[in-house]
């Protein structure tokens, strides 16, 4: 069976893990696989793929970038033939596939919505916010014309629906998925080694922006460290935005020399190395827009593969994977109670172990084999 994972996103993106992931276990299951994304000039972190990439021209979050792409795209497909094109947003990825449909015969097409990429692209002011509508009417008519939708959380579902999409014809398949084995077999690489320090290591993993709220972890941690008696480190891995603001942060919090950025790193394996090295991982969303409520974080899934203990707020997106005092330690949704979150974890280790031990459990039930499994399941029924 021949399947093209298709989406507007460079090979750098954050959401590649999943296409990723789910490209090597269908591979491993006999399919053909082909994944389609942006052009990109940097190394893959994922090393060499068993699966054939096809580069097309395009862009995420402008207009010229969307066009481009599908008419690439468009041009592609005409030469192509799939058993299986699973899209995900940006529309994108599908509107191609929906405008060849009756030339692709018995090819089934799945929009695959990973997230409100309109409303956080407005949030993020990376879309005007007076073309918004119209780009969501774009997606909603793609979502109707998929022979089905998958959503990554039951929070995305609902507001799907409620946007005019057919519950009908949404699958929920919680999350990105997690190479669990990977996480375990890996060995551990010191963070510590790398910036040259000692004492405890909190660890945040993903992108740092203001429109992300990472100065709300900043902020945080300056209340811990005001707390404890013993050395702590912030360590922030990830592509850092914004870099003057959280300098200026920093020096203005007297935190020169606590808190550390390693920017991008190229290798997700040596993430989740420099990761397994954490003594708390850290999770921070604290507003309830529903672009961040239907998030299934990556981060996350990796913290529990990894065996680490966890803090984060009690968020609807951290809710999605983890629950409180068994798998996590959920707080508040500010900086003062994150911080007392985290002491209480430095405090007590013994329960801190028991969340560690918890985290890898729970890790297990969105492996990436068990994802796999829910998307094969969505092509069998469709294909028969």
């Amino acid at each position: 069976m021949k399947v093209a994972i298709i989406q507007n996103v460079s090979l750098n993106d954050h959401r590649m893990v999943h296409t990723d992931g789910i490209g090597r276990e269908l591979i491993n299951r006999g399919y053909d696989v082909e994944i389609v994304i942006q052009e990109s000039k940097k190394k893959s972190p994922f090393g060499i793929p068993p699966y054939k990439i096809i580069y097309l021209p395009g862009d995420t979050y402008s207009i010229s970038g969307q066009i481009e792409f599908l008419y690439n795209l468009l041009k592609l497909l005409k030469k192509k033939k799939y058993n299986i094109i699973h899209a995900k947003n940006p529309f994108s990825s599908i509107l191609p596939a929906l405008l060849l449909k009756r030339f692709v015969g018995k090819t089934k097409i799945i929009y695959d919505i990973r997230g409100l990429w309109v409303d956080f692209g407005v949030h993020a002011k990376r879309i005007p916010k007076i073309i918004a509508p119209l780009l969501n009417k774009l997606d909603n008519f793609c979502m109707n014309r998929a022979d089905k939708v998958i959503a990554i959380s039951y929070e995305l579902r609902d507001i799907l629906v409620r946007r005019g999409v057919k519950e009908t014809n949404i699958k929920v398949i919680i999350g990105d998925g997690v190479d669990v084995s990977k996480a375990e077999s890996l060995r551990k690489k010191e963070i510590r080694d790398f910036f040259g320090i000692d004492g405890k290591v909190i660890g945040y993993v993903g992108s740092i922006a203001l429109t992300r709220y990472s100065n709300r972890i900043i902020e945080a941690f300056k209340v811990l460290k005001n707390q404890v008696r013993q050395k702590v480190n912030l360590v922030m891995m990830g592509p850092l935005n914004d870099e003057k603001y959280f300098q200026s942060l920093i020096r203005k919090e007297g935190l020169e020399g606590s808190v550390f950025f390693t920017k991008f790193i190229t290798s997700h394996d040596e993430v989740l190395q420099f990761m397994k090295s954490l003594d708390i991982a850290v999770a921070y969303h604290e507003v309830a827009f529903p672009f961040f409520n239907v998030m299934v974080p990556t981060k996350v899934l990796e913290y529990l593969a990894t065996g680490r203990s966890i803090v984060a707020t009690d968020h609807k997106s951290h809710r999605n994977l983890l629950t409180h005092r068994t798998d996590a330690y959920l707080t508040g949704q500010n900086p003062k109670e994150f911080a007392d979150g985290i002491l209480h974890l430095l405090e007590n280790e013994e329960f801190s172990e028991r969340l560690s031990k918890n985290a890898q459990i729970t890790a297990k039930k969105h492996s990436f084999e068990k994802v796999a499994d829910k998307i094969v399941e969505v092509y069998k029924t469709l294909l028969n």
